[in-house]
């Protein structure tokens, strides 16, 4: 008797070591996907927290760039002396000058400080203070006609 192929071989499914059919069952699966979902989690936290920190390292530098500006401007007599402003390139900028006594005879001390008004930018905030003449505010007023003067 004469068996055919197909009958003389029977076509067992595959098994794995422990006679277990081979691949991932369901549970494999849904742990292998609470675990990517926690990594990709803790990736995400940290392009936030460098997102972040990259905006507000932008936003000091703005502000620091902008005090020393205006703290050269007020020292070169380019920009007359006055407690407040704000910046004509933005008007959300602020910034103030507060000339107070020092504890160096005949020195004042001149700080400088410049700001963002949209509260949403609360980094955005610099001071800078430096020494000057006691006659400074009186130098800064003279520099500024003077410069009035030249432009006429």
């Amino acid at each position: 008797m004469r068996r055919s192929f197909r009958q003389s071989v029977s076509f067992p499914a595959k098994c794995g070591l422990r006679g277990r059919p081979a691949g991932l069952s369901l549970l494999e699966v849904l742990l292998a996907f609470v675990f990517l979902t926690c990594a990709l989690a803790a990736v995400g936290q940290r392009v936030f927290v460098g997102m972040t920190s990259a905006t507000r390292l932008q936003q000091e530098t703005e502000a620091a760039i902008r005090c020393e500006s205006m703290l050269g401007m007020l020292l070169s007599g380019t920009q007359q002396y006055q407690k407040s402003g704000t910046w004509s390139d933005d008007q959300r900028w602020r910034w103030s000058a507060d000339l107070t006594p020092s504890t160096v005879s005949g020195m004042l001390q001149l700080t400088v400080s410049a700001w963002h008004s949209d509260p949403n930018r609360k980094f955005a905030r610099c001071s800078l203070t430096r020494l000057v003449r006691s006659n400074f505010a009186d130098i800064g007023k003279q520099s500024a006609v003077t410069r009035e003067e030249r432009m006429q």
